[in-house]
């Protein structure tokens, strides 16, 4: 596969992110990040921040536009702050489609990065699935969240935070492991 069409599918899903971001429906998680900020905008609105200069509050102001505007753009570039408004259903199932995507891409190039970006986007869509999600530690969609991120573990040789995964998986299931015994 070309570098083009890498980039072609990758701008494609990263797209349905955004718009999955920008176009909430359904239930929705209330992160503490946007608990914080939401608070920060309303103690703001009733009272200015005299502890930064009015130039720097209208810079601050409009960083925040722009990240409503596109949330998916981050000015230092890190996975964790890109996708930190995954908050609905369909944001995590877009964020999983890309996280598979960016593993694949991983396993082809063997470019670490893309397992890392993987690791934050299967992260924010297990978050959001095991808090709406009726009977989260059971339910399926939560266990392939898992199950996935679980293999992106054994991947980036962290079978410790991988195999603490598939336990949980087995849990689920309430599958014994069976001791061979010497008859």
């Amino acid at each position: 596969m070309t570098e083009e069409r890498w980039q072609v599918a990758q701008e494609h899903l990263q797209q349905a992110v955004t718009l999955a971001i920008q176009n909430p429906r359904g239930p929705q998680i209330k992160k503490k990040e946007n608990y914080l900020e939401n608070n920060s905008e309303e103690s703001s609105s009733k009272r200015r921040d005299r502890s930064k200069s009015k130039k720097e509050r209208r810079q601050q102001s409009k960083q925040q536009k722009k990240q409503q505007q596109n949330p998916m753009e981050d000015n230092n570039n890190s996975p964790a702050n890109k996708h930190n408004n995954i908050t609905t259903m369909a944001a995590a199932g877009a964020a999983q489609n890309l996280a598979i995507f960016y593993k694949l891409r991983a396993d082809v190039t063997q470019d670490y990065d893309f397992y890392v970006q993987a690791q934050e986007l299967y992260r924010s869509a297990l978050l959001v699935r095991s808090q709406l999600l009726p009977s989260p530690s059971t339910h399926p969609t939560v266990l392939e969240t898992k199950f996935s991120l679980a293999e992106l573990y054994s991947a980036m040789n962290k079978e410790d935070d991988a195999q603490i995964l598939r336990e949980e998986i087995l849990d689920a299931y309430d599958i014994q492991e069976k001791q061979q015994t010497d008859n």
